[in-house]
């Protein structure tokens, strides 16, 4: 995605900011980047990253946001209350999938995530 949409749109002359774990700045210069924590476990990435996005990215009031994993889809929610305009592309139906992983498995975590998914769908 980096180099492809944001790249893309950085190029166009818009301010495009990137949050991802492990970013690396050197990669696109154009592109500003926002250093995340990594879990492994999607209920810690739900519950710890996702509001540490949200606190990064209040101020920069986006127009538009971009997310592609479900965890993000409460975050997508307020900045869609804020007035950004919310793009939702589905990577992975995980509530599909998890009876295949060996991590984030789970009754609440399957019901949670087809829960989001199916808000997502429905607003964004």
């Amino acid at each position: 995605m980096v180099f492809k949409q944001c790249q893309t749109l950085a190029d166009d002359q818009y301010d495009v900011f990137c949050a991802l774990p492990h970013a690396d700045p050197l990669i696109a210069p154009a592109i500003r980047f926002i250093q995340l924590p990594f879990f492994r476990r999607v209920v810690w990435r739900a519950l710890i990253t996702g509001p540490y996005i949200l606190l990064r990215c209040l101020w920069l009031r986006p127009a538009v946001v971009h997310i592609y994993v479900p965890e993000l889809i409460p975050v997508a929610f307020v900045f869609q209350l804020l007035g950004a305009v919310v793009i939702y592309e589905v990577q992975e139906n995980l509530f599909k999938k998890m009876h295949l992983k060996q991590f984030n498995r789970g009754y609440l975590l399957e019901r949670s995530f087809r829960w989001f998914d199916r808000l997502a769908r429905r607003h964004f």
